[in-house]
């Protein structure tokens, strides 16, 4: 029998962590589904038996053998149900951290609970420097950046067309508010990761410097900019230019 032939290409997978939580509760369920009927089946399991023994000399042994197999079904089924209980709980978590990280209307507000002025959402908008080769693909930005507390800053950056993806995060102390604030604009600077990938080349994780500008109208972000600049990969140098976030808020 011959080994399965395993094509050689780069998948371009491209979800938010809201869907991907959505996506695991959702895989969860359908085990939790697959368990029920199970259960179903060793129901029907012993029914057939005690039908079938009916008129048999063997039924007290055919009967104790059914017995032991759904018994020992039922243990194992347990197991896997508290298993996913565990998964479940562990997705909850995720939720909320996702709601808490990335909520879905982008604002700078005033927290008036810790008096700490933040600045989060998703945008999303047209890439127009024409010297990107991104240029008239959407860009999406998530942020959270509270400005009194750098442990819960966090922010990733996507683009892509149909030769190439790139992705950009950073998080925490990684991200930096640049001085003075403005009413109508804040700038935000640092280091983070990049994960780039293209038909002929795939990089991870790999060091660059970023520099976020973000525009506010009406208390609505407007417009952004993102520069990120690599010391040592060319291909990781990439300057969004101002993209115009007006007509997407979700």
């Amino acid at each position: 029998m011959s080994s399965p032939i395993i094509p050689d290409f780069t998948p371009y997978i491209d979800i938010t962590t809201e869907d991907a939580v959505k996506l695991l509760i959702k895989a969860i369920e359908k085990q939790v589904a697959s368990l029920d009927k199970l259960i179903e089946i060793q129901n029907y399991g012993i029914l057939h038996v005690l039908d079938d023994t009916r008129y048999k000399e063997s039924a007290v042994k055919d009967i104790l053998n059914i017995n032991e197999s759904v018994d020992s079904m039922i243990r194992h089924i347990m197991e896997l149900q508290t298993v996913l209980q565990l998964m479940l709980e562990k997705a909850r978590e995720l939720v909320l951290m996702v709601k808490r990280t990335f909520p879905k209307e982008p604002v700078v507000s005033q927290e008036t609970n810790d008096e700490c002025s933040s600045i989060y959402g998703r945008f999303e908008g047209l890439i127009k420097n024409i010297s990107n080769i991104f240029h008239n693909r959407n860009a999406s930005l998530s942020v959270f950046i509270p400005l009194c507390d750098v442990t819960r800053r966090s922010m990733q950056y996507t683009v892509k067309n149909e030769d190439a993806l790139f992705r950009f995060i950073s998080y925490a102390h990684y991200i930096k508010v640049e001085e003075p604030c403005y009413s109508d604009r804040m700038t935000f600077s640092g280091t983070g990761n990049v994960d780039y990938k293209s038909k002929n080349n795939t990089l991870s994780d790999m060091p660059v410097d970023f520099t976020l500008t973000v525009w506010n109208r009406t208390e609505k972000i407007t417009e952004f900019r993102i520069e990120i600049t690599s010391a040592n990969i060319r291909e990781l140098n990439h300057d969004s230019g101002f993209v115009n976030c007006t007509a997407n808020y979700q």
